[in-house]
């Protein structure tokens, strides 16, 4: 490694599944109607670990990604990595997994599925991905990875579907399988679920968005904990054809940064008003004509 120069980038990674790396002192927009989904902070040393919807983890080195202009489209990532074949839903650090690994606290990165599945991996395991990528969990035919966590077995997992959030334990509640498992149930639903978000020690409310644009925050005890494969708690009163798009354990000092095909939000928590998780939230995001794509938490 020692001919590679030293230094982070951000590596962005769009809706259309265009890679580019930029300075860090670039603004990280839209371009072409291509909108970006995932960004990190990196060093040019380190590799960067993306795992598709398929279930496979890729390795690419940051140094291997080109340097783009700020109005570049990027590269196809498929050009870098021959295999991948599905939309990015996890990406990771590897410095960062080696680093999580070696703690007292144990990590896991926890895999959940459209069709209902979940189950947490060992660090280790992720850790061994290629460029031609290795295949991290088992799926059924139609089914895909919706989100990949990395988080400690201290912390309680909140799984959501569209309309429901279920709050268990990661210790207790879910398993640690191998890679090539399927995994087991998460919730009592036939709605397909929408994400995983690890309750963070310290967090005081749950703040829950939706695809319309409304926001809802309520104290964190309105979650009440409970057990895997249940059907969950309701989390905000939705109204016709709305449905959840994220939820997060926050403090009042966090700020929520939503990302939307027209344009950015950051809304502060502080800001947000403390209503009751039956309650229909706040219209905070103006979505006509517009869809949120990501809600990030800082």
């Amino acid at each position: 490694i020692s001919n590679i120069p030293q230094g982070l980038f951000n590596v962005v990674i769009t809706e259309n599944s265009f890679i580019k790396k930029l300075p860090i002192n670039e603004t990280v927009g839209s371009y072409r109607g291509d909108n970006p989904v995932n960004i990190i902070q990196i060093d040019n040393t380190s590799d960067l670990v993306l795992i598709s919807a398929q279930g496979r983890a890729f390795k690419i080195p940051v140094h291997k990604i080109p340097l783009s202009e700020k109005n570049s489209i990027g590269l196809d990532i498929r050009i870098l990595l021959k295999g991948i074949t599905s939309d990015i839903v996890g990406v990771f650090d590897l410095a960062v997994l080696k680093k999580y690994a070696n703690m007292r606290q144990k990590h896991f990165c926890v895999f959940c599925t459209e069709n209902n599945y979940i189950k947490k991996l060992d660090l280790n395991d992720v850790m061994i991905a290629t460029p031609s990528g290795v295949v991290m969990t088992k799926l059924n035919e139609g089914d895909r990875v919706k989100q990949v966590l990395l988080t400690d077995n201290n912390n309680d997992i909140v799984i959501y579907s569209k309309k429901k959030a279920l709050r268990c334990s990661m210790k207790k509640d879910i398993p640690n399988y191998k890679r090539n498992t399927l995994g087991v149930y998460a919730m009592n639903t036939k709605d397909p679920l929408d994400g995983i978000s690890a309750i963070t020690p310290g967090s005081t409310d749950i703040v829950v968005i939706t695809e319309q644009g409304k926001i809802n925050k309520f104290d964190i005890s309105g979650l009440p904990k409970s057990e895997r494969y249940k059907a969950g708690n309701t989390a905000i009163k939705l109204s016709k054809g709305d449905s959840i798009h994220t939820l997060y354990s926050v403090v009042d000092t966090d700020t929520l940064h939503i990302l939307t095909k027209n344009s950015k939000y950051e809304v502060k928590v502080s800001d947000i008003p403390r209503l009751s998780s039956i309650s229909p939230g706040t219209k905070v995001v103006p979505v006509k004509g517009d869809v949120i794509l990501k809600v990030s938490l800082h």
